[in-house]
């Protein structure tokens, strides 16, 4: 189940509309069925995130995608999540944004394990395994509350709220056949 979710927030994350300024001129394409004018420089477009990158890549457009986690945006969220009774508001891309650095991180420490490299993997994995818990710990206690306030499911990505679900139906389950006496 939670595949489908992740799979879900990343074409939500890649299909979401991103800035881009044409640098390189090139003839109309055509993206995603919609033909998009690539043909005067300094023009400024918005493409859904797959092209832009691709654009990007091919060095026809500039983006600014902000896509990385660094270390320090890391220690930022643990630092806030941590000092904080109830979640804090993340950005609703911050698992897949995570996971694409995690990503990024392994292969180059692969290509090139520098003890420096390797080390800021170690303490990339350390931390974002710390976040998850802290939420995780969080979500756990609203699955377990009897009302949940809207607030905390605004400050919650989609993945954390296919997590409450879950947990929260297990929660009521398991209540229903102890107190219940279900399945006797």
């Amino acid at each position: 189940m939670f595949k489908h979710i992740i799979d879900a927030s990343k074409l939500i994350y890649d299909t979401s509309q991103v800035k881009v300024v044409v640098k390189e001129p090139k003839a109309q394409v055509e993206i995603g069925g919609m033909k998009v004018d690539l043909s005067i420089k300094g023009v400024e477009l918005q493409v859904p995130r797959w092209a832009a990158e691709k654009l990007v890549e091919l060095g026809v457009v500039e983006a600014k995608l902000a896509d990385e986690l660094s270390l320090k945006d890391l220690h930022g969220i643990l630092w806030r999540e941590s000092r904080e009774i109830n979640l804090t508001e993340i950005d609703p891309n911050f698992y897949h944004k995570l996971r694409k650095q995690l990503k990024k991180l392994r292969s180059e420490s692969i290509k090139n394990p520098t003890p420096e490299l390797l080390d800021t993997l170690r303490k990339f994995e350390s931390t974002a395994r710390d976040i998850v818990s802290c939420r995780i710990q969080k979500i756990v206690q609203a699955a377990l509350s009897e009302s949940l306030p809207p607030e905390v499911l605004e400050v919650m990505t989609i993945e954390e709220r296919a997590l409450l679900a879950e947990i929260s139906e297990l929660i009521e389950e398991w209540k229903r056949n102890v107190l219940e006496g279900e399945g006797e």
